[in-house]
């Protein structure tokens, strides 16, 4: 009896705790894209740059113009009892939180929204104003935390997780879009 209880209990952990893929028709990223780009109607076309990232590029395309970019994805996190930062884990030994960010046609960032936060601890990389630091990078230097980017205490490996792919995304979009 005790083996069955035990086995319920693992599926529902797992039902209730699983991650589900991350949700690119999210209602705050449709609103978050109107905002920023100041568009009404828009749809996105997915750029394939091979699975190295934790997420999707898209490209913007509107009435008038085609040629901006915005990036999803997710960024994993830790749990309470211990930290896994590995992005492509999906063991479920982290927490996680999902994101956009908006580049503009010189590929700087205008704007980044975290609009999914999974994680218990760290939410203060959600704020605006610290989110604003990663804004119009004009060196196109690489984004260091305690150089460039502010750390927050308590919200340590939120920050070193974020930053991280932030980096990384840029780096594939100057990869692969170089005639963008």
């Amino acid at each position: 009896m005790k083996v069955f209880f035990s086995i319920i209990i693992i599926i529902l952990h797992l039902a209730c705790f699983s991650q589900q893929d991350v949700n690119y028709q999210h209602k705050k990223v449709s609103k978050f894209i109107q905002k920023t780009y100041d568009i009404d109607e828009f749809s996105l076309k997915e750029i394939q740059v091979n699975n190295k990232l934790n997420g999707k590029l898209f490209i913007i395309r509107t009435n008038t113009d085609s040629s901006s970019v915005v990036y999803i994805g997710r960024v994993n996190s830790c749990r309470a009892d211990g930290c896994s930062i590995d992005n492509n884990s999906t063991n479920g030994s982290f927490e996680y939180f999902d994101y956009v960010i908006a580049f503009n046609k010189a590929k700087q960032i205008i704007n980044i929204k975290v609009y999914n936060y999974q994680a218990t601890h760290g939410q203060e990389i959600t704020a605006k104003s610290w989110l604003k630091q990663f804004n119009y990078n004009e060196n196109k230097d690489t984004f260091v935390v305690n150089k460039n980017i502010d750390a927050i205490s308590g919200a340590t490996i939120s920050v070193y997780a974020i930053t991280n792919d932030i980096n990384k995304v840029e780096e594939v979009l100057r990869e692969y879009l170089s005639i963008f």
